[in-house]
């Protein structure tokens, strides 16, 4: 089992630099029982491209902070004896009521620090990869616009978590075809962003775009962010919902018929259904955006996959066409 954890500066500055390998917490605090052998990850709370990971080694547990003060190896918190007499024992009663303390226990966690990872020293390889590179391409997927406010599809506060809904099935061609009405009341609700900004990632890739180092942005998004961001070369495999067509003369318009019609909207010239110009669930990718997509996975040599499960085939396949020499995959 794997553990998270926050840490204040100077406690995570303790395990990084070694000087503390006993964590103190309340040990049933929401129900999540720590055990010997169960890994932890700290992060720091200002710093989080810091992180460490450690191996749970021995539990200490006690009923009272007091009496844990009393007979942990103090130094190995952190603390010398007079700290944690006159400052640690009453912070911990900020957090956790005496009540709380005798209900669940508390514990002193010792661990075995396993890995120190210093992110900032991640970025600073991929920069010296990108700046080397002569084709990079980038392959995004949902978990690129939640930082904007769109909710993706499988996060924790995804689309497809929320109970009760059958969105595959209103994100379908047979539920547009069948049900119009139902297809757009979802669509409206949950695939329409129109205040949505570009958010930091959106503006990077436009700002490496600029500069010649990205050739390219392949999108499983339809929110339009990375052009709105400023990437010209944007391949867009599931369509956009800024754009719909008539499904009997083709004509084209843009999201505002979403904006000034109610319920479904039908075209002025020809009185049709008019539809999103997107990939829905029952129908296939368009073939001449997959091919151009192919042909740039295939041509890169530096790949930058982001914010995307890799679970939605075909597009997910297409990281099976890389050869190229550095593949960088960015879910954190």
């Amino acid at each position: 089992m794997k553990h998270f954890m926050h840490l204040k500066e100077k406690p995570f500055a303790d395990i990084w630099d070694g000087k503390k390998t006993i964590e103190l917490r309340l040990y049933d605090e929401k129900r999540k029982r720590v055990s010997v052998g169960d890994i932890v990850e700290f992060e720091n709370q200002s710093n989080t491209n810091r992180r460490i990971t450690a191996k749970v080694t021995a539990l200490y547990v006690f009923d009272s902070f007091e009496k844990l003060y009393e007979t942990l190896p103090l130094e190995k918190c952190g603390y010398t004896r007079e700290e944690a007499k006159n400052a640690s024992f009453s912070d911990m009663d900020t957090y956790y009521s005496p009540e709380q303390q005798k209900k669940y226990g508390v514990v002193g966690i010792e661990f075995e620090v396993v890995k120190k990872i210093d992110i900032s020293d991640e970025i600073k390889s991929i920069k010296k990869i990108l700046e080397s590179s002569s084709h990079a391409v980038f392959f995004g997927g949902a978990g690129m616009s939640t930082e904007s406010g769109i909710p993706d599809f499988r996060g924790n506060a995804g689309l497809y978590t929320r109970e009760g809904e059958s969105n595959e099935y209103y994100l379908s061609r047979g539920c547009l075809e069948n049900e119009p009405d139902r297809f757009f009341e979802f669509f409206r609700k949950n695939m329409l962003f129109r205040n949505a900004e570009p958010n930091r990632g959106h503006k990077a890739l436009a700002k490496l775009e600029e500069r010649g180092i990205i050739k390219s942005v392949i999108t499983q998004n339809v929110d339009g962010l990375h052009q709105k961001a400023g990437s010209k070369r944007v391949i867009e495999l599931h369509g956009s919902a800024d754009r719909y067509y008539c499904t009997v003369c083709r004509k084209f318009f843009d999201a505002e018929i979403m904006l000034t019609q109610d319920n479904v909207p039908c075209c002025n010239e020809c009185g049709a259904l008019v539809r999103p110009d997107v990939t829905l669930y029952g129908e296939a990718l368009d073939g001449f955006n997959y091919m151009d997509a192919e042909d740039e996975v295939s041509k890169a040599d530096v790949l930058i996959v982001g914010g995307s499960s890799l679970l939605v085939n075909p597009a997910a396949s297409l990281i099976d066409m890389y050869s190229g020499e550095h593949l960088i995959i960015i879910n954190y």
